[in-house]
């Protein structure tokens, strides 16, 4: 597509730049401040004791905490189109253990800016990628980002209360302690849990992204907040209720993944797509089936389900299992 046949415009200078988003120290504190966010319980990630004892010698991070960090974006696509941005979707792939004392570097791509017209419209995604290299210099995971651009008009119930926060869920999830060996597996096997959107964990979860201040530097990280949070942001956006945060959406897809796969398993990539907004008070049933096993592989398709039977986010992990003994 030529410059004239685009129906955006944006900056072609940053392809193919790498940019320098900053870099931190791992500690537990950040580590246990994920796993609280997100509740997770798998002493690998939350038990000094038992995970000294496990396959990495101690405490790692979750896989999904990477994406968590708070980047500073350096190379900014300047998208021009619509009047609306949201996250239309985001891979990780996860290739070393990350382990409290490590320092991460963040790099910085714009992989590339294209458009694709759907029964919606005309849609504009640009696709940034993170690279986490590690004080050896190793990759440990990388986390591709597409932010979509549309046209969004206000919504009919813009002036619509809060949700009040949800009782407990009704869907109990498959019990998923203990060790899964590839040979337990199979095609079609299926597990699930549950999760209720609430505004506190979502404004939680936008402190962990979000860099520490520069001076005279505008703020960034966590999105546009506002319609994560404010009702009537939201509905500026096209949106009838605040929304969920993509990284927090794909997290708990990884964390449904990584309960199941037990401490000697490995997610080594997951790729979600954000179909329609998980909004706050949303009773999300989370769904994985698997789809394939192959050598020491297994390919698990994975969602979120709310209670209006719409699946906001789909994707695919891949995860590496052991072999029985």
């Amino acid at each position: 597509m030529t410059t004239e046949e685009r129906p955006f415009t944006f900056d072609e200078s940053v392809l193919g730049v790498i940019g320098d988003a900053g870099s931190v120290i791992v500690t537990r504190e950040m580590i246990a401040r994920y796993c609280e966010v997100l509740g997770e319980t798998n002493p690998l990630w939350t038990d000094e004791a038992q995970a000294a004892a496990g396959p990495y010698g101690g405490l790692i991070a979750p896989p999904g905490f990477v994406s968590a960090l708070p980047v500073r974006s350096v190379l900014n696509p300047k998208v021009k189109f619509g009047n609306s941005t949201f996250l239309g979707g985001r891979r990780i792939e996860a290739f070393e253990p990350v382990h409290p004392g490590d320092t991460l570097s963040f790099r910085e791509e714009v992989k590339d800016v294209y458009a694709k017209t759907g029964r919606t419209g005309t849609m504009v995604f640009a696709i940034r990628r993170i690279s986490y290299v590690n004080q050896h210099g190793v990759t440990t995971a990388t986390c591709d980002t597409s932010s979509l651009y549309r046209q969004t008009e206000q919504v009919a119930s813009a002036g619509a209360p809060e949700p009040q926060a949800p009782e407990p869920g009704h869907h109990r999830a498959r019990d998923v302690d203990g060790q899964r060996y590839i040979e337990d597996i199979e095609p079609a096997d299926e597990f699930e849990g549950s999760w209720d959107v609430t505004k506190e964990q979502v404004a939680e979860y936008l402190t962990l992204t979000r860099p520490p201040a520069v001076e005279g530097a505008p703020p960034q990280g966590g999105g546009n907040a506002s319609y994560f949070l404010d009702g009537a942001a939201a509905s500026n956006s096209g949106l009838s209720r605040p929304i969920s945060h993509g990284g927090l959406n794909t997290s708990i897809c990884m964390k449904l993944v990584t309960d199941w796969i037990g401490n000697e398993g490995w997610l080594e990539s997951i790729d979600t797509s954000f179909r329609r907004p998980a909004m706050h008070g949303d009773r999300l049933v989370t769904l994985g089936l698997v789809t394939d096993v192959e050598g020491n592989q297994a390919k698990i398709d994975v969602y979120l389900e709310n209670e209006r039977g719409e699946r906001p986010i789909q994707g695919v992990a891949v995860v590496r299992l052991p072999h029985r003994p």
